[in-house]
């Protein structure tokens, strides 16, 4: 069947025409203006990804120098710096056991420390010196929050 433009009214050509134009209309979105756009905003999303990789990079090596600007300790000022670290601390009164099993290896225990503390009070012990984490063993307490430690600090060899 063969339509012919002249014999088609003029609200049919209307129509016909606003169809056509409706459907042009819709393959320019989705085969132009839609890929353009996806396309966009997956690089923009890229972008803001590596930009957060970026700021996480220059933060690592700013801690990798600071790391490398630790303050070294010999083995016999490790038990000395220990002690006075301990005594400043929010868990001070829990009783602790801290005693040289070897040359540069301190051996240090408690039968209840509050965890949380203790592993900040780490985390800036390796913040600030150079020393090595040998041993770390942790037992649960009947008391929620408090655990029982064991562990091993050594002066580190690569400072």
């Amino acid at each position: 069947m063969k339509i012919d433009w002249t014999n088609l009214n003029e609200r049919e050509r209307w129509m016909l025409g606003g169809g056509g134009i409706v459907c042009g209309l819709y393959l320019l979105y989705v085969l132009i203006y839609a890929p353009i756009v996806g396309s966009v905003r997956e690089k923009t999303t890229q972008l803001v990804a590596k930009q957060h990789l970026l700021v996480w990079m220059r933060d690592a090596r700013l801690q990798y120098h600071a790391a490398s600007e630790l303050q070294a300790l010999s083995a016999s000022k490790l038990l000395t710096v220990l002690a006075s670290q301990l005594a400043k601390t929010s868990f001070k009164q829990f009783p602790y056991q801290l005693q040289q099993t070897g040359v540069g290896d301190i051996q240090l225990s408690f039968d209840s420390v509050p965890y949380n503390a203790l592993l900040a009070w780490l985390w800036s012990m390796n913040n600030t010196y150079a020393i090595t984490m040998k041993q770390f063993h942790v037992d649960r307490t009947d008391t929620p929050g408090l655990v029982k430690v064991m562990l091993m600090l050594s002066v580190s060899a690569s400072h």
